[in-house]
This record gives structure tokens, C-alpha cells and sequence, in this order.
């Protein structure tokens, strides 16, 4: 939405949050930026990654099944080849998880502040 509307923005201050499960923050910010922004807004808009949580007894049937594909494909590799986001997604399976921390909100706060 933004992307698409950027022209009539650009000249607004635009701060974007996103949010996940990953500790791959770095990797993850690039690949949203490379995904959803144009090169001219990847230079001028900030973006955060903020980390969030799953309830799994919250997510529909398709997104339960995707789940449990995942973390089935991912038991069958060896463990010294799992990263620490497939590693954390096997542990975490089938619980209700939350990696939110309020004070990863003050760099947003601060950036809407800032003149």
C-alpha cells in the first residue's frame, strides 16, 4: 500500500513496523525491504522488526497444516543443520508463545519524535 502510494507520500514522514518471529532480524529486514519497497524507499524509510509470538490454538485450519508440515520437515534434518529460527520453531510447536518486549518500541518512539 505504501509502495503504491509512495509518490503522494514521499514527502510525509513514514516510519514502518513489522512484525515476527525470527532472530534473523538483519536478514529479515532485508528481505522485507527488498520485497515490499522500491530502491528510493529502502534509502528514505526507516524500517523496524519487532518480535511477536504465536497462539497456535488462534491460527486457522491452512496456517495449523503449514505449521505442522514445516515442523515435520524440520525434525527430519539433522540437528547440526538447523538454524536457531527452525530450532526455537520445533520447541515452540503447539504452545502459545510471546517474544514481544515493550522496550524494543523506544527506537520507534524516538524515530516519530524526532523533527
Amino acid at each position: 500500500m505504501i509502495k503504491k502510494n509512495y509518490a503522494q507520500l514521499k514527502n510525509k514522514k513514514i516510519i514502518v513496523v513489522a512484525v515476527g518471529a525470527t532472530l534473523k532480524k538483519e536478514i529479515a529486514l532485508t528481505e522485507v525491504k527488498g520485497s515490499n519497497f522500491t530502491p528510493e524507499m529502502q534509502n528514505r524509510v526507516p524500517l523496524y522488526l519487532l518480535r511477536g509470538g504465536f497462539n497456535y490454538k488462534k491460527m486457522n485450519l491452512l496456517d495449523k497444516t503449514l505449521m505442522y508440515l514445516l515442523v515435520k520437515s524440520l525434525k527430519f534434518k539433522k540437528k547440526e543443520e538447523l538454524d536457531d529460527d527452525s530450532k526455537g520453531m520445533i520447541a515452540t510447536y503447539g504452545r502459545v508463545v510471546d517474544f514481544t518486549n515493550r522496550k524494543a518500541i523506544v527506537p520507534i518512539i524516538n524515530a516519530i519524535m524526532d523533527p
